[in-house]
């Protein structure tokens, strides 16, 4: 079963002059600036129940009671608005409406897509209803020109996203492609090379890695270029030179200890062997059985 269609509106336009208008001016300077809270207050019943009001003797009360105005302000304000031609006086004395021809208007112009009309009370002239129907007729077909215009900037969109994904792709396979040796080349001048090499110059570290294993400056630039060749070959990589420096000499640690010093068990033998020929010196001498016959 289709709904049916609604008659009131949403939202209605409010011009950003409305306040140019000579009739708000007069309406603001009779009655105050609570008479525009008044008068929107009674835009918004009228235009969500379509586009006129019928009077009746609870409106005052409800007005007030929304705005937190004085009831009798809000009587006094909507005679005012009727005086000035804010709504249409004929309206209101012959049927007890609250409306005027710009509200019929502009309900026109808004609800023209559901195809409503102004037909109970209308104040719209029939020269009038052609210009704002030409209007409607307009609108809508600007808005379906956008809509193809939005709908074809669309499927560009999704053409050139396709063809940067294709560009990218064919990218990724030239890479592909490439022989193994230009990856290899570039690993020779990676960043690790960078990091001997000014490792090399730092001669805080070389002095002081010499004077703890008792090597020769040599013996450790030699180590540490070994130890780079093998860091390419596994594909390593150090995040700064204080990561690089501090590996480096853990490595030298157990390299050097490998090909420079003593296997570790031969050293910890004759760790052993000298300990005990230390406590040896130091033993007392076994008593015997004579040195406990005399009295102390």
């Amino acid at each position: 079963m289709a709904r049916p269609p609604k008659i009131g509106l949403q939202y209605f336009p409010l011009d950003t002059d409305c306040f140019e208008d000579i009739k708000i001016r007069k309406f603001i300077r009779c009655m105050g600036g609570g008479a525009v809270t008044v008068y929107l207050s009674l835009l918004c019943h009228i235009y969500r129940n379509g586009y006129y009001l019928f009077w009746d003797e609870d409106l005052p009360f409800i007005i007030a009671e929304q705005t937190g105005l004085d009831e009798d302000f809000v009587g006094r304000t909507i005679q005012c608005a009727l005086a000035l031609g804010l709504f249409s006086k004929d309206c209101y004395e012959h049927f007890g409406v609250l409306t005027s021809e710009g509200i019929q208007r502009r309900y026109a112009q808004v609800s023209a897509k559901r195809k409503s009309s102004v037909y109970d009370f209308s104040l719209l002239s029939a020269s009038k209803k052609q210009v704002s129907d030409a209007e409607t007729s307009v609108s809508i077909a600007e808005t379906a020109v956008y809509g193809t215009k939005n709908t074809q900037s669309k499927v560009e969109k999704r053409k050139v996203k396709k063809r940067k994904i294709k560009e990218i792709e064919e990218e990724d396979i030239q890479k592909s492609d490439k022989p193994l040796s230009t990856s290899l080349e570039k690993r020779d001048s990676s960043q690790e090379e960078v990091f001997s090499q000014a490792l090399a110059q730092d001669t805080v570290f070389l002095e002081n890695t010499a004077k703890r294993f008792g090597v020769s400056r040599e013996v450790i630039l030699s180590a540490i270029s070994e130890w780079v060749l093998e860091n390419c070959a596994k594909d390593k990589r150090h995040t700064n030179y204080d990561d690089f420096r501090r590996h480096a000499f853990d490595w030298l640690r157990y390299y050097l200890s490998d090909n420079i010093y003593p296997s570790n068990e031969q050293n910890h033998e004759n760790h052993r062997q000298s300990t005990r020929a230390r406590r040896r010196e130091h033993q007392a001498p076994v008593a015997k059985p004579e040195d406990y016959k005399t009295a102390f």
